[in-house]
């Protein structure tokens, strides 16, 4: 079960949202239709809806860039896709199902260094629903002033999450 964490995550400090730039083809090809800032969280779920003001309902590609500071460590990036999927972390492809299929959630570990790293996701939908989300997590847990550990998701998975604290562990207490 999740829980709201009540703490700002510890791993990453979001400097910004997605931009988003929407393109009424599934190449992501010619000038996008829609240019927008989305917010932090990348969560995209239609069902016979346009995903914004002039972008086709369906046959449509998308293009989220962002950029955020991390500390070092490694991290998981998870991207959950109907249809193809593509994440970029400093330019290097981490994922890649760039192909029509049902929901379908795949990840990553990229280590990272500390500092600003950019992430880019690339989608299409050809036909039915649209679902697009990119999660990243930090694989080593903080530990808390109480002793517990905690992995906190820093970008939420669903439409209706908010960040949530994902994992939780007992941290012997230092001696």
């Amino acid at each position: 079960a999740l829980t709201l964490a009540s703490a700002a995550p510890r791993a990453r400090a979001a400097t910004g949202g997605w931009t988003a730039e929407y393109f009424n083809n599934m190449t992501l090809t010619g000038a996008p239709v829609l240019v927008r800032e989305e917010g932090p969280y990348l969560d995209l779920y239609r069902d016979g809806v346009e995903p914004g003001p002039g972008v086709n309902i369906e046959q449509f590609s998308a293009r989220w860039t962002r950029a955020d500071n991390y500390v070092e460590g490694t991290y998981r990036v998870s991207a959950a896709g109907d249809d193809g999927i593509r994440v970029y972390v400093d330019g290097a492809q981490v994922i890649d199902a760039w192909f029509d299929q049902e929901i379908t959630t795949y990840t990553a570990d990229v280590p990272l260094s500390a500092g600003t790293h950019s992430v880019r996701v690339a989608y299409y939908n050809n036909l039915d629903k649209v679902a697009a989300s990119v999660w990243i997590e930090s694989q080593a847990a903080p530990a808390t002033a109480t002793g517990t550990a905690v992995a906190v998701a820093t970008t939420a998975p669903t439409a209706t999450a908010v960040p949530v604290v994902v994992a939780t562990e007992s941290v012997p207490e230092a001696t």
